[in-house]
C-alpha cells in the first residue's frame, strides 16, 4: 500500500532567520602600555586586538569515524497526538546508544520531566545525561542536526570545539541553540558567511559532502553580501564557485577533499489539484525538494560505510538512495515525480569520483490528509478535499559508527502499522550493511518524522567522536 492516513499534519514552513553575529574574546597583542612620566608629552593610548572567536584550524568532527563520544538531542514541545512517538522513538534511541556516549539534550521547559524520565531509563548506570533547560520563549524543532556544524580548533591546546553556523538559519528558535549549548559546556560559537546546514554536509575520513545547492547559495549570498575580501566579483560563475568551494575548505576542514554533490535535474512535476475516487484533492508532490539535489539535504539519501576490505587504500563504499529499487523490492509500479534519474546521476557521479556505490531502497509513499481548504489555481480560489502528501521514507538518514574493526549502524524503520509492507525494504537495509560487516541496530517507526522531510540522522548532532 503506497497511500495511507496521515497521523497527523507536517508542521508549517520556516520563516526567515535574523543574522546572528560571531562571539569574539578581545585580548591585547602586546602588554598595556605604561603610564607617561610627569612632565613627558605622549600621543595617545593605541591597543590593536585580535579576536579569538574563530577557529583558525579547524577539523570537522566525522560523521562516521570514530566512536561516538557525545551526542546532541533537541527534544521540543509537541502534540499530545505526537507525544507516544516522540516517547518512544527518544526513549529507544538513548537506550539504544551505547553507554560510553554522552548525551546532551535541550529540552523545553514543558517536557523536561518527560525527557528526563526518558533519559533515566539508559541502560547503563554510567551513562552520562546532561539535560539543558531551554527558555520558555524558545520555540525550536527536533532537527539538532542542522543549525551547525561542528569542528575542532587544532590550533588551541587542548583543541576547542566549536559550533559553526551559517550567515543566517530559516528556522527562528533553531537558530539560537547553539549559544544556548555552548553556555552549558567547553564549547565556543562562531558564525560563517556562508550557506549551509548540517543535514547538507557529511564527513567521511579524508573528505567533506556538501550538497551542490548550499554551494550555490553560498556563491549568490558571499557575492551580494560583499562580505568576503576578493571575491572575484567580474569574474565568470566558475571563478566564484570555486573561490567558494576554497572558502568551504578554509573555514570547514582544510585537510580533507571536497566534493558538491548534485545533478542538473530536468524537468520535474509540481503539485497539482487531482480528482481521487471523484473527489478534489491537492497532491503535493514538491515538498522537500532541493535545486540540483532531488532532496533538499544530502543525508536523506546518501549514508557513508567506510572503506572496503583493504585498508586506506581501498575505495570508500557509499550508500545511495534508490525509489526503483523499493518499487521492485515492494511490487510497486513506479510514480512519475519519484525523480529516479537524478537520484541514479548522483549515485554516478560519486562513482566517476571514485567511490564504491551501492544502492539500497528508497520507497515513496504518500500520506493524505483530509480537511477541507482552499487552494489558489490561475488566479481563483478551488476548494479540495484534502492533501495528498509524498515523501521518502529514508533509512539512509542512519547513525554510523565505525571505529577500527568495529562497525555499528542504527537505523530507522518503516515497516509499520499501515504500511506493514515496507518490512520488506527494511530487511534489505538490515542484510546491505550487514554485508559490509556492520553490526545494526533497527529502531521504531519514524514515519512520523520522515513525512516531516526528517529522520534519524536529522534528529542528533554528534559533538565529539
Amino acid at each position: 500500500m503506497r497511500n495511507a492516513p496521515a497521523p497527523s499534519a507536517p508542521p508549517p514552513a520556516g520563516v526567515p532567520r535574523r543574522n546572528a553575529k560571531a562571539k569574539a574574546t578581545a585580548a591585547p597583542t602586546s602588554p598595556a602600555p605604561a603610564p607617561p612620566k610627569p612632565g613627558r608629552r605622549r600621543g595617545p593610548s593605541l591597543t590593536v586586538i585580535s579576536p579569538s572567536g574563530f577557529p583558525t584550524r579547524p577539523r570537522l568532527v566525522s560523521s562516521a569515524h570514530g566512536p561516538i563520544r557525545h551526542v546532541l538531542l533537541w527534544y521540543p514541545t509537541h502534540s499530545a497526538a505526537d507525544r507516544p512517538t516522540y516517547q518512544r522513538t527518544y526513549g529507544d534511541l538513548l537506550a539504544g546508544l551505547p553507554s560510553t556516549t554522552a548525551v546532551t539534550i535541550v529540552a523545553h521547559p514543558k517536557v523536561v520531566k518527560e525527557i528526563t524520565a526518558l533519559a533515566d531509563a539508559r541502560r547503563s548506570p554510567a551513562a552520562t545525561t546532561t539535560i539543558v533547560r531551554s527558555p520558555k520563549s524558545v520555540a525550536f524543532s527536533v532537527w539538532a542536526e542542522d543549525a551547525f556544524v561542528v569542528v575542532d580548533d587544532l590550533d588551541r591546546r587542548p583543541p576547542v570545539t566549536f559550533l559553526l553556523e551559517p550567515e543566517r538559519f530559516p528556522r527562528v528558535g533553531d537558530f539560537e541553540i547553539a549559544e544556548l549549548v555552548a553556555t552549558a559546556g567547553p564549547l565556543e560559537t562562531a558564525q560563517s558567511p556562508l550557506i549551509f546546514q548540517g543535514g547538507n554536509v557529511l564527513i567521511g575520513d579524508d573528505f567533506v559532502f556538501v550538497g551542490a545547492d548550499y554551494l550555490d547559495d553560498s556563491v549568490a549570498v558571499v557575492g551580494a553580501s560583499g562580505s568576503v575580501e576578493d571575491f572575484p566579483f567580474g569574474g565568470s560563475a566558475r571563478a566564484r564557485e570555486n573561490f567558494v568551494k576554497r572558502l568551504f575548505k578554509e573555514q570547514f576542514d582544510p585537510s580533507r577533499t571536497f566534493h558538491f554533490p548534485g545533478t542538473q535535474p530536468g524537468a520535474r512535476a509540481s503539485s497539482a489539484i487531482v480528482e481521487i475516487d471523484g473527489e478534489r484533492w491537492l497532491e503535493t508532490v514538491d515538498a522537500g525538494r532541493g535545486g540540483r539535489q532531488p532532496i533538499f539535504h544530502i543525508d536523506m539519501f546518501l549514508s557513508l560505510a567506510g572503506r572496503a576490505a583493504g585498508g586506506s587504500g581501498a575505495k570508500y563504499q557509499v550508500l545511495v538512495g534508490d525509489p526503483g529499487l523499493a518499487d521492485r523490492t515492494l511490487g510497486w509500479q513506479p510514480v512519475a515525480h519519484n525523480l529516479q534519474s537524478e537520484f541514479d546521476g548522483i549515485a554516478n557521479q560519486l562513482r566517476r569520483l571514485g567511490f564504491s556505490v551501492r544502492r539500497t531502497p528508497l520507497p515513496y509513499v504518500s500520506v493524505d490528509f483530509r480537511g477541507a481548504f482552499e487552494v489558489e489555481v490561475d488566479g481563483r480560489l478551488v476548494e479540495v478535499v484534502g492533501e495528498r502528501f509524498w515523501y521518502f521514507a529514508t533509512s539512509n538518514n542512519c547513525l554510523v559508527q565505525i571505529d577500527g574493526r568495529a562497525k555499528d549502524v542504527w537505523l530507522p524503520t518503516y515497516g509499520h502499522a499501515p504500511f506493514e509492507e515496507l518490512a520488506a525494504t527494511d530487511a534489505v537495509h538490515r542484510r546491505t550493511w550487514e554485508s559490509l560487516g556492520f553490526t545494526v541496530h533497527q529502531l521504531g517507526d519514524f514515519h512520523l518524522f520522515a513525512m516531516r522531510l526528517g529522520a534519524l540522522h536529522c534528529i542528533k548532532k554528534y559533538l565529539a567522536r
